[in-house]
């Protein structure tokens, strides 16, 4: 057995050992943890396809086993990160909600906006119900209406204004019934077999009910992720058992296989370029490309390198190899566990502003695990300055009054 594959097992034994010691002894500090997650993922996405790829020396991209064991290296080497960060944010202080300032008219508005999204993503799906059961099952149109949703009716914007909105309803009033607005969102998840608003849905439940005083039973923590993996499996249209464990972990082999395609191409980001796009994420969309022009995203490096008729995603790990810098690959996961107590800190501050954007911080790890954490590390911060500076105004106007 490869040396590499054993260190990932024991690894993984020792990552989820120390995940159930924390949630029996701390849910708290388990669920409201940004590294928990990133432990978590790591696992998942890492790991398990590094250890797949080195036990069959095979790739989804059709690669070399330099390439493989170069891979899971360095996959090993950003879970042992990822773990270490854990480790290092325990006994994090317990915060209780502060009283907030709100008139009932202010209460009727927000809740009203929260109505306005959710109804218009009803509608949307009842207008388009027959094409969306016509094509059910067949993922490259299931994709290409989805993309449609995205660029001409904007859903996923506006299903991250509508967690702001959720979010401080249920935070301010303790009623986790405001999760209700979401729900046509899920439907659609449902409908077109996809399973990022499925798992935005279920992050959201779980952070909220856990800050409001509740607490989850293990069971439904293991239940819902098992439900994504079944998703997966109807996704591929079959549950054939012997092809089961390749079937319910494609979404990470193929995620992972991108890392072997930055690995063998020639191309390379430039570091500088990428820090200053990261950062003009904080401002509105085109500020940077009215400035410098278009943005050459490592994502064109992969697909351009792709032999697959399918789309593939990416990986922040792919992300990382993109710089062909051995410093910035050895860098990138501190700086990622680094944010993650950025975003614990923000959460235990007085503000339901800094509380909504570790909320929106977690939601978007699924995208930063398997595409990018530059890009994605301000939009938290752009989306609450631009879009919930309602609630930025409302912290301060309560702290103004608890001070007085």
């Amino acid at each position: 057995m490869n040396s590499i594959f054993k260190y990932h097992l024991i690894t993984i034994i020792i990552s989820l050992f120390f995940l159930f010691r924390r949630y029996k002894n701390d849910p708290y500090n388990f669920l409201l943890n940004y590294n928990t997650y990133l432990l978590v993922f790591a696992v998942l996405y890492f790991s398990l396809p590094s250890m797949i790829n080195l036990s069959t020396m095979m790739s989804p991209v059709t690669t070399s086993e330099d390439t493989i064991i170069f891979s899971s290296k360095v996959g090993l080497y950003f879970h042992l990160i990822f773990l270490l960060g854990f480790l290092m944010t325990n006994n994090l202080k317990h915060n209780s909600l502060k009283k907030v300032y709100l008139t009932k008219n202010s209460l009727i508005i927000v809740s009203f906006s929260g109505f306005i999204i959710s109804l218009y993503m009803f509608l949307l799906i009842m207008i388009n119900l027959d094409y969306i059961i016509s094509i059910y099952g067949n993922r490259r149109l299931q994709a290409n209406f989805d993309q449609l949703l995205n660029t001409k009716y904007k859903i996923y914007f506006l299903y991250n204004y509508l967690v702001i909105v959720t979010s401080f309803l249920v935070l301010t009033t303790k009623k986790i019934k405001y999760l209700l607005l979401s729900l046509p969102f899920l439907l659609l998840a449902i409908l077109i077999s996809d399973r990022d608003f499925l798992l935005k849905g279920f992050l959201l439940l779980v952070i909220l009910y856990t800050i409001i005083g509740h607490k989850i039973k293990g069971k439904y923590l293991v239940f819902f992720p098992a439900l994504l993996v079944a998703v997966g499996l109807l996704r591929g249209g079959f549950f054939d058992s012997t092809r089961f464990l390749i079937q319910s972990s494609s979404e990470f082999l193929f995620t992972w296989s991108t890392t072997h395609l930055i690995i063998e191409s020639p191309d390379k980001m430039d570091v500088l370029t990428a820090l200053s796009f990261s950062l003009y994420k904080v401002t509105l969309p085109g500020v940077y490309e009215f400035l410098f022009g278009e943005y050459k995203h490592y994502h064109e490096i992969i697909t351009v390198n792709n032999p697959l008729i399918a789309g593939l995603g990416g990986s922040v790990v792919s992300e990382a190899l993109s710089f062909k810098n051995n410093f910035i690959t050895v860098v990138m996961p501190f700086a990622i566990i680094f944010y993650g107590f950025t975003m614990n800190k923000l959460l235990r501050l007085k503000f339901y502003s800094g509380k909504i954007i570790f909320i929106l911080s977690i939601l978007l790890m699924h995208s930063v695990i398997r595409f990018t954490f530059l890009e994605n590390a301000f939009y938290p911060v752009f989306l609450i300055w631009f879009f919930g500076f309602w609630v930025i105004w409302i912290d301060f106007k309560s702290l103004n009054k608890n001070n007085g």
